[in-house]
């Protein structure tokens, strides 16, 4: 009985350990913006410090590259670069031997993750960089070329279309990106289409089996810092949203707010604080975000525009309290709910309705924190959860057999 129960023991260590070993890390990139001028090695290892494992380069040269790669590999991170082969080989789609010499050059190092190929391109631009992205699709598919998208800050067309819909299907259908990078600012006006862009993106990259992820912003143009709250709702409003990676711009550019920018070594400000604990935050989700399929996202009132509320036929039969959104996942017969509170002044109560299957709630906490049961209001299925001012929780349900 000693050696079988030293060895149910084991087998639990050894199963435990290879579930930890095989666990991808969700993406969190740091968009090192052009116009910073030099970038220092501490820097890179500043960022690695701060929980970011995928750094995106603006183009210096071949040889400081191939620097920067080393570098990233003893800190064990990755790179995603730019390089002006890519350029050259839009100019001239002949000479496809530019592009065989830079993925020679790149592909053989374990820290390279990507192609930074183009930011925020226009779509009359799609025809002219579409043979870069397919030739590197085909020439190098273990390693993605990255596409920066910056929905258009427009009305509807006159026949009631999103630009962005439109654009991002354009995209997908001429230029074949393996993944997509959204950006989007200002996030927080009185008429924003945040929320809607996110549902487009949602629809189209999902039916597209596209993955993609989600920059942060963390500094206004012009103008202060964002709130803490503001930098969650746009967190964990992404991961409902499917988000695969986050993305920051650790550096800002000169005209924007300094309490916002990540990258600094001789300051720290609530804002840096805040991002390291996010990004320890959503390693925490990493076996979840990896590994379940969306029923879908829906807000209470006030719904946003292209946005929906809760549908019929869900264990979660409604949700009350405003300015909540919850995004619904599920595995086989387990379900997962996000749920995030929109409002980024004050904190709010959301009641929550399921029905009979749902035996009761568990909150995935982060870390290494235990996870927290909350049992349903008897012959009620209801609960009543208060949140801060921007936050947003993960709950598994549990289910009657």
């Amino acid at each position: 009985m000693r050696f079988y129960t030293r060895f149910v023991i084991l087998l639990f260590f050894l199963i435990s350990c290879q579930q930890y070993k095989t666990t991808t890390p969700v993406p969190v990139m740091a968009l090192l913006n052009s116009e910073q001028k030099k970038i220092e090695n501490t820097q890179v290892i500043e960022l690695q410090q701060a929980g970011f494992n995928i750094v995106a380069m603006p183009f210096v040269g071949l040889e400081q590259n191939i620097k920067w790669l080393g570098l990233a590999d003893s800190l064990d991170i990755k790179l995603i670069l730019a390089d002006q082969r890519i350029d050259q080989f839009m100019q001239n789609p002949q000479k496809q031997q530019m592009l065989d010499s830079m993925i020679a050059d790149y592909s053989i190092h374990s820290s390279f993750y990507g192609y930074y190929t183009f930011d925020k391109p226009d779509s009359s631009m799609y025809s002219r960089f579409a043979n870069s992205i397919h030739y590197l699709n085909a020439q190098d598919p273990e390693h993605p070329a990255l596409v920066n998208m910056l929905p258009l800050h427009r009305q509807n067309d006159i026949n009631g279309l999103n630009y962005f819909y439109r654009d991002l299907w354009n995209l997908v259908d001429r230029v074949s990106p393996r993944l997509i990078c959204f950006e989007q600012f200002p996030v927080f006006t009185a008429d924003t289409d945040y929320f809607q862009n996110l549902e487009i993106l949602k629809s189209i990259c999902e039916e597209e089996n596209i993955p993609w992820w989600a920059t942060m912003t963390q500094t206004h143009h012009f103008s202060p810092a964002v709130e803490k709250s503001q930098l969650d709702v746009q967190f964990f409003s992404v991961l409902a949203y499917g988000a695969k990676g986050i993305a920051y711009y650790p550096n800002a550019f000169e005209r924007d707010n300094k309490e916002g920018i990540i990258l600094d070594i001789n300051r720290s400000t609530s804002t840096i604080t805040h991002i390291r604990y996010l990004n320890d935050v959503v390693q925490s989700f990493a076996p979840f975000l990896n590994d379940v399929s969306s029923v879908g996202v829906f807000h209470t009132d006030p719904v946003p525009k292209g946005c929906v509320s809760l549908k019929a036929g869900l264990p979660l039969v409604n949700m009350m309290g405003n300015q909540f959104l919850t995004g619904i996942y599920k595995r086989g017969n387990h379900y997962w709910i996000w749920l995030v509170n929109k409002n980024v002044q004050t904190g709010a109560v959301c009641k929550l309705f399921f029905n009979e299957k749902v035996k009761h709630l568990r909150q995935i906490n982060f870390g290494k924190v235990e996870n927290t049961d909350i049992d349903l209001e008897n012959n009620r299925f209801k609960c009543e959860l208060v949140f801060k001012a921007g936050e947003g929780r993960l709950f598994e349900l549990d289910m009657k057999e």
